[in-house]
């Protein structure tokens, strides 16, 4: 239904949406997909795994198996997540996977979109729940928030940047 939502004029879209059993951050979730896979100057939009929340970051790490991880909990509208962002695009380092994990609450689509065009890396849009579920299983008091993974999965670290 999303990929025939996509060509049809907004009004349309804006009906069908009044009768579709999604809700709209799930549509604009979709239409990102479908507008931003865009596999270039090393900035990945990636598919979130269908899977049950407590599952969703071994969802992730698993496709990422055999590589240095680090998750970066952030979102657009977190001043402290900006500035790190910024600071630090310039330094990563290539033997590194870099994964951003945000949601509707923290980066409305609009301004998410954008951004990511300057962040390398691969980029999660979630749920505002599954954001949330995430970040009290690691025990994290807000964002900023990272994790940080061996190459064998294992969650070497983590950096509550906000304590």
């Amino acid at each position: 239904i999303i990929q025939t939502c996509a060509s049809l004029p907004n009004i349309l879209i804006k009906g069908l949406m009044a009768v579709m059993p999604i809700s709209a951050e799930e549509y604009y979730y979709e239409q990102a997909l479908q507008s931003n896979k865009r596999q270039q100057n090393g900035v990945y939009v990636e598919e979130t795994p269908l899977v049950q929340n407590e599952n969703l970051l071994s969802a992730i790490l698993e496709n990422h198996k055999g590589k240095k991880v680090i998750i970066d909990f952030w979102g657009t509208r977190c001043g402290p997540c900006m500035y790190d962002i910024n600071q630090n695009e310039d330094k990563k380092d290539p033997s590194i996977t870099y994964i951003y994990i945000t949601c509707n609450k923290w980066s409305p689509y609009i301004s998410w979109n954008s951004t990511i065009n300057n962040i390398k890396g691969h980029h999660y849009y979630v749920s505002d729940e599954a954001f949330n579920f995430m970040l009290k299983q690691h025990d994290a008091i807000g964002i900023p928030f990272k994790l940080y993974f061996s190459e064998i999965g294992n969650n070497i670290s983590h950096n509550n940047v906000t304590k």
